[in-house]
């Protein structure tokens, strides 16, 4: 019985040494664990949150740019016919559109939807002015048949995309603090 005893007493410090240094290790390693999951969180947010920007930035200048305000303006060149006018216009859009299809991995599917929506609206507003007027009519009608129609909605889709894109993206600033 007296060697179990003396047994004991060395085996139960040194079983109590173990499961201390057992769970002090394992602590540790877990600490580390989650401090190199954070890290790399950190890293990851450090490196897309310029690319979710400038995604924001290049939708919203597209939203811009398709605006019936500044297209028919920068599209517009003397002497064009309505038919002429209209196909720009639209063509002007569709590859602007094209130029910016990869940003909607940037963005969430809510503000994609939001883009699309406004262009294909933007799309729909030319299509409507141009088939009201005459097809022999010059750009100067068709444009005035755009601003007319534009002016007919009472919350234009694409100042409803450009506030939502706004937000959005803005919420990326709140979250960094």
């Amino acid at each position: 019985m007296e060697i179990v005893l003396d047994i004991a007493k060395i085996i139960l410090p040194a079983l109590m040494v173990f499961l201390t240094a057992f769970f002090v290790i394992k602590n540790y390693l877990e600490n580390e664990q989650k401090k190199k999951e954070f890290e790399m969180r950190f890293e990851q947010k450090r490196i897309t949150l310029p690319i979710r920007l400038q995604a924001y930035e290049r939708l919203l200048l597209f939203l811009e740019r398709i605006n019936p305000d500044s297209i028919v303006l920068r599209i517009n060149k003397p002497g064009m016919s309505a038919n002429d006018m209209q196909s720009q216009l639209l063509q002007t859009i569709r590859m602007e559109f094209e130029h910016n299809l990869s940003q909607q991995l940037y963005i969430s599917n809510q503000a994609w939807e939001m883009v699309k929506n406004a262009k294909e609206n933007t799309i729909r507003i030319i299509n409507t002015a141009a088939a009201s007027i005459d097809p022999n009519s010059s750009a100067i009608d068709l444009n005035t048949a755009i601003f007319a129609e534009a002016l007919k909605e009472k919350e234009p889709f694409l100042q409803k995309a450009l506030t939502f894109l706004k937000n959005e993206g803005r919420s990326y600033f709140d979250n960094q603090n």
